[in-house]
């Protein structure tokens, strides 16, 4: 009997890691999310000031105006 309590107390201390570590890297998943969504919106918000003004669209030849103007809706 003595030596289940040992080995579940193992288990149970493996399993408190595990969770910590499960925790943590949620956490930093969650900041990454953050961070990515972040900086869409700044770019998206960037591109949209681009297409405000016709005449931006001459000085990138490598955006499809209507594709990229459909993206952003």
């Amino acid at each position: 009997m003595k030596k289940m309590k040992d080995e579940n107390r193992k288990w149970v201390k493996q399993q408190e890691l595990v969770e910590n570590q499960l925790k943590k890297i949620s956490e930093i998943i969650e900041k990454i999310s953050k961070a990515l969504n972040f900086y869409f919106h700044e770019a998206t918000a960037e591109v949209k000031k681009l297409l405000k003004d016709p005449l931006n669209w001459k000085n990138y030849p490598e955006l499809d105006y209507y594709k990229d103007l459909d993206a952003l809706y």
